[in-house]
């Protein structure tokens, strides 16, 4: 897999509280490719996408096989290889290079052979953004450690109860980190035929004030999120709040 162009509907540092809605993959003489678009508004959850493509999302390699042994195989099967901020294949990247791999190499190389010889499209599944689950979070998670690459809301925490932590998408150690994580993607995971990925914050609560964040924002517009009034009725303040959703897309 190589030439992997992700684009969204806005630039990099805007990419925030949304969810990768589709993607097409498609080979060409270049190499693999996948262009994918971002959406604002409604969540189109990722396992419902995945039941449209007639697939069977697995985690583990025993599950896999399960999956391509059975009498009727799925018309497509998802692995995951990133989730929870971490990487389930060995990687070099090193803020997530600490955690132990679920596959090898060699089982998600097996895995694709069989899935070729079966007519069974592989998928690789990346949960980007959404590092610590919910009823996951403890002193020893990625975000407990390394506070300053969480994503907050305007009371500098999250709501826990809502889906757990986000990782910030402006933090520039999680972009960074992200994109090497693509660059890896690319060029060891050449035997899947494509990606699904979930690339948003949760709906459930206003993120978008780590000092990454405002710091963005500042430099785009020269305004500070948290001087913002978000629920008013002057006209004024009104266009600059809607300018900070319209930015945070």
């Amino acid at each position: 897999m190589r030439n992997v162009e992700l684009r969204t509907s806005n630039t990099e540092h805007r990419a925030a509280n949304v969810q990768l809605s589709a993607f097409n993959a498609q080979r060409s003489s270049q190499g693999w490719q996948m262009v994918a678009t971002v959406t604002m508004g409604v969540t189109f959850a990722v396992a419902s996408y995945a039941l449209e493509l007639g697939a069977v999302w697995s985690d583990k390699p025993e599950q896999a096989e399960a999956c391509l042994k059975a009498q009727v195989p799925p018309k497509a099967l998802i692995v995951s290889v990133f989730e929870e901020g971490r990487a389930a294949f060995p990687t070099q990247v090193e803020l997530f290079a600490s955690a132990q791999p679920v596959w090898t190499l060699e089982q998600l190389r097996e895995v694709g052979k069989q899935s070729r010889a079966k007519g069974v499209a592989l998928y690789g599944a990346l949960d980007l953004f959404h590092w610590v689950p919910l009823g996951k979070a403890s002193g020893d998670d990625m975000l407990a450690k390394q506070p300053e690459l969480m994503e907050v809301n305007l009371q500098r925490s999250c709501n826990e109860q809502e889906e757990g932590r986000f990782a910030s998408p402006w933090n520039p150690k999680v972009r960074k980190s992200l994109l090497q994580l693509a660059g890896e993607v690319a060029t060891k995971l050449d035997m899947l035929d494509g990606l699904v990925l979930d690339c948003r914050l949760t709906p459930g609560e206003l993120l978008g004030y780590s000092d990454a964040a405002r710091v963005e924002f500042i430099l785009a517009q020269s305004l500070d999120p948290i001087d913002l009034l978000l629920d008013t009725d002057d006209p004024e303040e009104k266009r600059y709040a809607e300018e900070w959703y319209r930015w945070r897309r």
